[in-house]
């Protein structure tokens, strides 16, 4: 499957700086679809301020960014002194982790970065062990986002039968793009693998608005396996809702004589409420396209294909 392109060279939405692997660059998806600027980080505070403001957006790569701003506290720990090593990261870990409270793999990154960390000895074991794993969630996400593709063929080509290989109607909703993650995306990863292929498609990009008509849909979630959080029982009750500034909904961002602006579209005192995800019961969604294959979205067959995570 072909990897994502902007004009001629593929990019991935983070990485090291080739010729400085102590700075951290990302797409800063702020500008898009009218600038192509990319951010550099050198620093923790940076990286989560680029997480809390949405310059990376989408669970897979707000995970990576995690990871990636876990190395760059590793090397910043390393300058502060040995002895407070393990109480910057502790530092570092909590500022992270406040950015964006919804997202699964912003902790599950956090988390298996420390625990890896913990195993050095010394700072820079601890630096090596930090980078490495930064460099392995990312790897993975890609490569998960790769797999999904993969399996979602499988039910593209199934549809694609039954349509006697006339054109298969896609539709995706929500931030499951290349931009999501480090690469391929979650959703688009099935598409791209579908063209790649030579089958017919077409792709609706919409949201399900007018008259609720998304409730009379059944549809995959496409996901990799970071994005579960094994701990949760119940999500309509446990899945904490990230609620945003007013400003977001109250201004909209355009490009204006060569430069983005931003621009009031509701009156200064009119209050807004700012909900960042909302979530859907599991009896609506027909399955979940994860790295290892599709399964139901119930706990029985999701456990079914990861019996590691078994309770």
């Amino acid at each position: 499957m072909r990897s994502v392109k902007v004009g001629d060279k593929h990019f991935r939405t983070i990485w090291r700086k080739p010729d400085d692997e102590r700075v951290v660059q990302l797409i800063d998806q702020r500008f898009l679809p009218h600038d192509f600027v990319i951010e550099e980080a050198r620093r923790v505070e940076q990286m989560a301020t680029a997480i809390r403001e949405m310059h990376v957006r989408g669970a897979g790569l707000i995970g990576a960014s995690a990871g990636y701003g876990m190395y760059l506290a590793a090397l910043e720990a390393a300058r502060a002194g040995r002895d407070s090593f393990d109480e910057h990261m502790i530092r570092a870990a909590t500022q992270l982790r406040a950015t964006r409270p919804t997202a699964v793999n912003l902790s599950w990154a956090i988390e298996r970065q420390l625990q890896d960390i913990a195993t050095g000895k010394t700072a820079d074991e601890k630096i090596v062990l930090a980078l490495r794993t930064a460099d392995l969630i990312a790897d993975e996400d890609a490569e998960h986002c790769r797999m999904i593709g993969q399996h979602g063929l499988q039910l593209i080509r199934q549809i694609a039968k039954t349509k006697r290989n006339k054109t298969v109607n896609v539709l995706t909703h929500c931030n499951a793009g290349w931009l999501a993650f480090v690469d391929y995306g979650s959703a688009t990863a099935p598409i791209y693998a579908a063209h790649d292929s030579g089958l017919p498609l077409h792709v609706w990009v919409a949201e399900t608005r007018p008259r609720n008509q998304g409730s009379k849909l059944l549809f995959y979630v496409a996901l990799p396996s970071s994005s579960i959080d094994w701990k949760m029982r119940d999500g309509l009750k446990e899945i904490p809702i990230e609620q945003r500034g007013a400003d977001e909904v109250k201004n909209a961002d355009g490009w204006c004589d060569g430069q983005q602006i931003a621009v009031r579209i509701a009156p200064d005192e009119s209050p807004a409420a700012n909900y960042g995800f909302d979530v859907t019961p599991r009896e609506l969604v027909t399955g979940l396209i994860t790295e290892r294959g599709v399964c139901e979205a119930n706990e029985k067959s999701i456990r079914s294909l990861f019996p590691e995570q078994a309770s």
